[in-house]
């Protein structure tokens, strides 16, 4: 938790709180996850992983998980945490190219996107431009 914690304080709009998001938060957000169905699901702002770690151990091995997160080191922590996770992509980039960096690993239907940006502290035009790359998704938001 303490990178999480340096992080905010480095750039309190992209990471968007000072602590993680709870367990009792994770449950309620990823509740209307159909993971028996579930082929792909993109989570925006993973950050240290703590929707990500539910989303690994309650998909089918066959599911897709693609994060995309703007952070350096939290995606460094990510790809360390992650990589021996089949299925588990790992893009450190911003969520408004989600659809070039779907595109190159031939993912070409997303059916959730599990959403941790702080839109309410992002640059409007940004936080725009990212819920539009994903409006025919169904999207679940972490900071409302």
């Amino acid at each position: 938790m303490s990178s999480f914690v340096e992080e905010f304080f480095r750039n309190p709009a992209m990471v968007g709180s000072l602590i993680p998001s709870s367990r009792a938060l994770t449950d309620k957000v990823v509740e209307p996850i159909d993971f028996a169905t579930a082929r792909c699901i993109v989570e925006y702002g993973p950050g240290t992983g703590v929707f990500t770690d539910i989303l690994v151990a309650r998909r089918r091995a066959e599911t897709t998980i693609v994060l995309i997160e703007t952070n350096r080191r939290f995606a460094a922590l990510l790809q360390e945490r992650y990589a021996g996770q089949p299925s588990v992509h790992i893009i450190h980039g911003s969520a408004d190219e989600t659809g070039e960096y779907l595109k190159r690993l031939g993912i070409g239907e997303v059916d959730y996107v599990v959403c941790g940006l702080p839109f309410s502290s992002l640059p409007r035009k940004l936080g725009w431009r990212r819920k539009r790359q994903t409006a025919h998704h169904i999207i679940y938001f972490t900071d409302t």
